[in-house]
């Protein structure tokens, strides 16, 4: 889990957006991943479950909420702070803590009861804390501002600051392998390793042209390990997310994906070839999945509003869950359903801006929409029932020449006739599909 605290202003003006756009349309359950009912409309910054029915979230003004039905609903439990809260971690059914800060006033939480009391602890100097980990439940670790690493190996009870040798105020995710060996990343390219618990630690950064912010990192064995971030490609902040990858205990790092969405926030791998990364960008999906140990990634199918995710959580390859502001939280039981699939047809070279009809048609779960663009355009496919109602982006980004034919997999929608869209550039065209159950 991580906290991305350093990007807070923006991410909040973001979010005061969000809250106008989301009250302008419906968001619709489709392809893997559901919209979940919450009892807040805080900002969502962790999630984790214990099992498959209990599972925690934590946000801002002190927000925990938990389920106890695999996240079919969810209730509000008293904080008694009003702090941002980053991290939440257990190490069993009874015994979890929460982590965060406001206000240069770090916050460290813990319960014995299954959260259903939370007595706050007393830590060492810090701003904030952007995230906790637990090797059992005893030891344990905390990272944030201010050149801030602790460590606790009672349980909690006791929390030591060791940060003689890290050099880069703020760190976002922390991961160890083991009770000496861990991982802290943070903003500016840096990722430090330690052999020693914590006592001391060393540089394991990846080259400067490859990624700019490392913002979260998980490991899937001693070797193996991923870290989350983004890299900027011009001078006024735009950037995309990226994925970094180890296979050597952070002696080096290669690309594992270099995407066009914003910013990743967030990856969580339930075993060590599935993994999902979730982030931010308003005109991508922000879900990406890997069934091949980070070889290749591709991106899950869109969900209209939940352009922005902050954490996710998986229980196994197909339960998972992930957050991010306004309330939003988002289920899954099958992986996140089939992955979207845009493919650039052989043939002869496209003359001319293009939608064809789809086929099979009429179809029962899925169909094929082909269609064509002569240049380089910014390409929007879109699904509307016979209502007007949009129910699912298909393309959203700029494509190159070419002709392409895109899959809708529509196992969650009822039969009738839907109306599918393009527009890429001045080229707008319509056409009609009927699907049978």
């Amino acid at each position: 889990m991580s906290c991305k605290n350093h990007y807070y202003i923006r991410l909040s003006l973001w979010a005061a957006m969000y809250v106008q756009l989301s009250s302008s349309f419906c968001v619709f359950a489709q392809s893997g991943w559901e919209v979940l009912s919450v009892p807040t409309s805080e900002y969502l910054r962790s999630v984790q479950f214990i099992n498959s029915h209990t599972g925690y979230a934590v946000g801002t003004n002190g927000t925990i909420i938990k389920t106890t039905d695999g996240g079919n609903s969810w209730y509000n439990i008293p904080s008694n702070t009003n702090s941002t809260l980053h991290s939440v971690f257990f190490t069993d059914t009874l015994i979890g803590y929460i982590v965060g800060g406001l206000e240069n006033s770090a916050t460290i939480l813990k319960t014995t009861d299954g959260g259903a009391n939370w007595v706050s602890q007393v830590p060492p100097a810090a701003r904030w804390f952007g995230a906790v980990h637990f090797l059992n439940p005893s030891i344990g670790y905390a990272c944030g501002q201010g050149l801030t690493f602790i460590k606790t190996s009672d349980g909690g009870q006791t929390w030591l600051a060791q940060t003689s040798t890290l050099t880069w105020p703020n760190y976002s995710s922390l991961y160890f392998t083991g009770i000496d060996t861990g991982y802290v990343v943070g903003n500016g390219r840096s990722i430090r390793k330690t052999t020693t618990g914590g006592f001391n630690w060393s540089s394991v950064s990846p080259s400067s042209d490859s990624i700019h912010d490392c913002i979260s990192i998980y490991f899937t064995d001693a070797q193996t390990g991923f870290v989350a971030g983004r890299r900027f490609f011009d001078p006024h902040g735009f950037s995309f997310g990226v994925i970094m990858k180890t296979t050597n205990a952070g002696e080096s790092w290669y690309m594992s994906l270099d995407s066009v969405i914003t910013t990743f926030w967030d990856l969580h791998f339930p075993t060590d070839s599935i993994g999902y990364a979730v982030g931010e960008s308003c005109i991508e999906r922000s879900i990406y999945k890997t069934t091949d140990a980070g070889v290749s990634w591709f991106r899950q199918p869109y969900i209209a509003g939940t352009c922005y995710l902050n954490s996710v959580y998986f229980l196994n390859p197909d339960t998972g869950f992930a957050v991010g502001p306004v309330g939003i939280m988002l289920r899954t039981t099958d992986g996140g359903g089939p992955p979207v699939s845009i493919q650039n047809t052989t043939g002869p070279a496209a003359l001319n801006f293009a939608l064809n009809q789809n086929y099979p048609n009429p179809f029962n779960a899925a169909t094929t929409i082909p269609f064509s663009i002569p240049t380089i355009a910014q390409v929007t496919l879109k699904v509307y029932n016979i209502l007007g109602q949009e129910v699912a982006t298909l393309v959203n980004e700029k494509l190159a020449a070419g002709n392409y034919a895109m899959s809708w997999e529509a196992t969650d929608f009822a039969s009738g006739v839907y109306i599918y869209r393009i527009q890429a550039g001045d080229f707008v065209r319509s056409r009609k599909m009927l699907l049978l159950r």
